[in-house]
């Protein structure tokens, strides 16, 4: 069951990041579902039901700042009166970030998004004719795809999802 769950995972990932990366668009329903998903995982394969929570917890307050830090950013480097947030993100980006959260503990998401975010500058600013916009969830979520990716032989042989604790 829980192999199940990770293939299904790794097909949700696969399907953001070629939307994001071929189209700078993804369906916006795959990243609750991703998020559904990842919960449903964690419930059933953890023990520990208040250490999920408190990591959820966390790591939802975690990219509510990085979201705020960088709409600030953004707002004083444009100058701008204009104060629509998705101006700034695409809504898939946003939404992708907080499936995410469901995804592993604190330590592993912070590591995750600023991986992400760094390779996804650093892409943008090596080729700025193919990145008009920054692919952000398509970058997030190959992070998340190499998280899945690297639990698969833990969860084959342990039977435990939440092993990064």
């Amino acid at each position: 069951m829980p192999i199940a769950l990770n293939i299904v995972s790794v097909v949700l990932l696969l399907l953001i990041i070629v939307q994001d990366f071929r189209y700078r668009t993804i369906y916006w329903w795959l990243c609750p579902l991703l998020a559904v998903l990842f919960i449903v995982k964690d419930l059933l394969f953890t023990a520990d039901k208040n250490f999920l929570l408190t990591g959820w917890l966390v790591n939802i307050l975690v990219a509510t700042i990085q979201l705020l830090v960088v709409w600030m950013y953004t707002l004083l480097r444009r100058k701008s009166t204009e104060r629509n947030f998705l101006k700034s993100f695409g809504l898939g980006d946003v939404l992708c970030l907080y499936a995410l959260c469901f995804l592993t503990q604190p330590y592993l998401f912070v590591i995750l998004c600023c991986v992400s975010y760094v390779v996804a500058l650093i892409a943008v600013l090596i080729f700025p004719t193919k990145f008009k916009t920054i692919p952000l969830a398509g970058w997030i979520s190959a992070g998340g795809l190499l998280l899945i990716i690297y639990e698969l032989p833990w969860v084959v042989t342990c039977g435990s999802i939440y092993h990064l604790h």
